[in-house]
């Protein structure tokens, strides 16, 4: 009853929205252990696997963005991004 493998095409949805929440933890740390707990149910879904996917939806909906700023950053250098490149490819 309420442990029986989705049907395919649900199944299908499930890993869809899985894979986009394990992209989003890479930059979103209050879901990356929520992330991984569901990706360990892909490659069989159940019925029951669907309620803490559908629960972190609400959970983001509510939350849309986070941002990581550590106490030596002002707020205008958390906008700000940097980057440094070897234009020869460390030839010289």
């Amino acid at each position: 009853a309420k442990d029986e493998l989705l049907l395919p095409n649900e199944a299908t949805i499930f890993r869809a929205v899985t894979a986009r929440l394990n992209y989003l933890s890479a930059d979103r740390p209050d879901v990356r252990l929520a992330s991984m707990v569901a990706c360990t149910a892909m490659s069989a879904p159940k019925q029951s696997d669907m309620r803490p996917l559908k629960r972190i939806g609400r959970y983001l909906a509510g939350r849309t963005r986070a941002v990581a700023l550590f106490c030596w950053q002002s707020e205008e250098e958390a906008r700000t991004v940097w980057g440094y490149s070897d234009a020869d490819w460390a030839g010289d």
